[in-house]
Order: C-alpha cells, then structure tokens, then sequence
C-alpha cells in the first residue's frame, strides 16, 4: 500500500475514480520541492523538482499496487514515478509517490489553474484521457 501525492488531473474525484479501481481516503496536501506548470498544448501539468518551490494537491493514502500500476499506465511514458515529501494540513511531513513530468522542454513558464481545468476542461479530459483499460 503507498501514499501518492497527486497535483494535476489526479486531484479531481472523478478523475482519480476513473483510474483507480479502489476507494482510498484523501486529504489536502503540499509537495514540498515541486514546481508545478502549464504543459504546452494540453489541459494537464507537469511537475518538476525544484527546492524550494510548493504544490498544492491532494494525497491518497493506502492505494493498492494494482492502483499504482493503472496510475503507470494513465501518466504515462511522459512522467516517472519519483518519492517526495509532502505536507499535511495537519503539519504532519509524509513520504509520498508523485509523478514528475519528463520533457522539460514542453513546460510552459504559464502556471496551470486547478480552477480552469475543473471548470472548463475536465469533462471533455475524462472523454479523452481516461484509461481504456478501466472497468468502470
């Protein structure tokens, strides 16, 4: 069972729940270290390391292996699951995986809005890029 930090498409329920088989508690959290942006012509982020800098997300908790193999296969060749730190609201500092983004060169300086994309872009994102391979 693993912790992931999720700071993208990820945080949104209906997103998570269309990759995920399993039901998990979440909470709001901060990635410490991690430098959120707009990837160019798409309606997802990237996040990149960078001491320093702060995301703002959602974590899960407890996700099954076989959960973390379908959140593989939804991110993609273009991320790499990495170990970071990530902050509770609580306070409390917990190990977490994340995806980081791996084609720097396709991040734009624009940062990406959790708001936008909830409001104006995650119904045509599920439509899109939800795993075929998903059930449900």
């Amino acid at each position: 069972m693993e912790t992931v930090f999720t700071y993208g498409s990820l945080m949104f329920p209906p997103v998570w729940q269309h990759v995920v088989l399993g039901t998990y508690v979440s909470a709001d959290a901060t990635g410490i270290d991690l430098a959120r942006f707009a990837v160019r012509d798409a309606p997802y982020p990237g996040c990149v390391i960078a001491p320093g800098s702060n995301t703002a997300g959602r974590v899960y908790f407890n996700v099954s292996g076989a959960d973390c193999s379908r959140l593989d296969t939804f991110e993609g060749a273009h991320y790499r699951r990495d170990r970071i730190v990530v902050r509770l609201a609580s306070g409390d500092v917990v190990p977490a995986w994340t995806y980081v983004y791996l084609l720097t060169e396709q991040l734009s300086t624009n940062a990406w809005s959790p708001v936008h994309f909830e409001k104006e872009l995650m119904h045509h994102f599920l439509a899109t890029y939800s795993p075929t391979q998903n059930p449900r």
